[in-house]
């Protein structure tokens, strides 16, 4: 179901793959500009992307209103809740560190408020250990 709403999301379905949950967060991106993204969380990844030509956009047939723009294997990430820094203007993120091929990728993610935060933090980090113990109890 979420596969058909994201354009360059084939690999989504997979074996032992199933969806946890999904909402908006605003993405801090280079040169610290702000940018609304939309997550789909599984069990597995995390998978980000934006909305095709905003909220009231009409869409030809046929066209998904998500592109894809990035994939996070949760079993390569680290998950770290920001404290509110009210100088700069940050409230309710959290950073999620991805790593791959000796490169490290932070993306530091904003909720709407303290409590889409925790529910986010929650779920990734529920997936998270949910993996550790798999590959644990799999050796």
């Amino acid at each position: 179901e979420v596969q058909t709403q994201i354009d360059g999301a084939e690999h989504l379905v997979q074996p032992g793959r199933w969806f946890v949950y999904e909402g908006s967060l605003h993405k801090l991106g280079y040169n610290n500009k702000i940018q609304k993204r939309h997550f789909f969380l599984f069990n597995d990844i995390l998978v980000y992307t934006a909305q095709r030509g905003g909220t009231l956009t009409l869409f030809r047939a046929g066209e998904k209103p998500y592109m894809l723009r990035g994939t996070i294997n949760l079993e390569s990430c680290n998950l770290q809740k920001i404290p509110d820094n009210e100088s700069l203007g940050i409230k309710n993120a959290f950073t999620v560190v991805k790593f791959s091929d000796k490169k490290r990728k932070v993306l530091t993610l904003i909720a709407e408020s303290p409590e889409k935060r925790h529910e986010w933090l929650m779920n990734i980090g529920e997936c998270m250990r949910d993996l550790c113990k798999k590959k644990k109890n799999s050796r």
